[in-house]
């Protein structure tokens, strides 16, 4: 089996060869010059490290391998976890070359592997190594894959868009995105779009958040980048806040889970909407389990909330407020209640559920008796 993948893997990079000599999205040669003007780069051109070949092969060999999705799975003797391994262990700097030879070829399992890894393992690489493997010529690579708009779209489009922002390509991935028709594809993209073109990607996500197929995807984008400078708090907040009183609950509540990331008058205008929204009787999910998160800490006392204090006392008087309220359903309310817990795991709220375990409403009263369940047990509270 080996034998034969490796013949084949040989076959399809050379049948490769012959396919990759036309102009590419950006309108060059192969081997062009700046930004956006790279066409797509032979197979020839692509080399391959042979010790991530041996594993993709291992890969294929050991895994369930799905063609259609790209996706690999039930390893019998933990293949995937080995490669992990292997990658923190050497750092190879032509992991994704490697990938991107390999989806060159015309083995459809070879090919369904190596996309399913670089979908994979972009996020598992420490910041100098994700830059030393996106060069200009894997990147454009990478999207000459994505700009076939086919059913491998959606698993490419995000180590795509991770490539091509670092590697200085952010121009012909905005002509690729535009083009696909694929929307799965075009969403996954841009919300990858700021993780590695931070301001650079936002006047592009601006204009593709009028359209409303795309609008959910460009305002969980920023959320994807991590430490937020002072410009880009500045750029992003005020839009994001825009969306907030949107009449599509999906895209409301996003721009919500921007709020609280933005913190301060931020949380203060969307505790607004949320009151506006109960009182108008358009209180509903997803919008509603955005009020979760306000208060909430992964980690006690370490993590911090993004809520002040007295904004987290509006808004566990509010939450309380939604599960009293009758014209809300009754899913809602009962996770409203359950919402509270959530954030604030203490004798308060310990009380406040035993108010409402015996509650007439079946779902605010089998909440209580969950949060209840975990706080005594888990928690130890009396």
């Amino acid at each position: 089996m080996n034998i034969r993948f490796a013949l084949m893997l040989g076959l399809g990079v050379a049948l490769a060869t012959t396919g990759c000599k036309k102009k590419g999205a950006a309108g060059a040669d192969a081997g062009g010059g700046g930004e956006g003007t790279e066409a797509p780069v032979a197979a020839t051109t692509l080399k391959q490290n042979p010790a991530v070949v041996e594993h993709l092969k291992k890969l294929a060999d050991g895994c369930t391998v799905s063609v259609d999705s790209a996706s690999v799975y039930s390893c019998k003797n933990k293949e995937d976890s080995a490669f992990y391994d292997w990658i923190r262990a050497n750092r190879p700097k032509d992991l994704y070359e490697t990938y991107a030879s390999v989806m060159a070829g015309t083995d459809a399992k070879a090919k369904a592997v190596a996309i399913s890894q670089a979908n994979n393992t972009f996020s598992t690489l420490d910041k100098d190594l994700k830059k030393a493997n996106a060069t200009k010529a894997v990147a454009n690579a990478f999207l000459s894959e994505l700009e076939k708009d086919d059913g491998y779209a959606v698993r490419l489009a995000a180590p795509a868009t991770d490539l091509a922002f670092i590697a200085g390509q952010k121009e012909r991935l905005f002509k690729v995105t535009d083009g696909l028709h694929n929307t799965p594809a075009r969403n996954t993209a841009y919300r990858t779009f700021m993780e590695f073109g931070r301001l650079d990607a936002f006047e592009k996500l601006k204009e593709v958040a009028k359209d409303k197929d795309f609008t959910v995807a460009a305002l969980a984008a920023p959320r994807n980048m991590y430490d937020w400078t002072g410009p880009e708090k500045a750029a992003i907040c005020p839009w994001a806040k825009s969306f907030l009183d949107n009449a599509s609950l999906p895209i409301a509540a996003e721009a919500g889970y921007d709020a609280i990331k933005c913190k301060g008058e931020y949380v203060d205008a969307l505790q607004d909407e949320g009151d506006k929204r109960l009182k108008n009787k358009q209180f509903d999910e997803p919008f509603a389990m955005v009020f979760r998160e306000i208060c909430f800490e992964f980690i006690g006392g370490i993590t911090g909330q993004a809520g002040a204090n007295p904004q987290c006392k509006r808004n566990y008087a509010f939450l309380e407020r939604v599960t009293n309220d009758e014209s809300v359903k009754p899913e809602v309310r009962g996770r409203s209640l359950w919402n509270i817990y959530y954030q604030r795991r203490d004798k308060e709220s310990l009380a406040l559920m035993r108010k409402y375990e015996k509650h007439k409403n079946p779902e605010i009263a089998k909440r209580a008796k969950e949060a209840i369940q975990s706080l005594t047990t888990t928690y130890k509270l009396k």
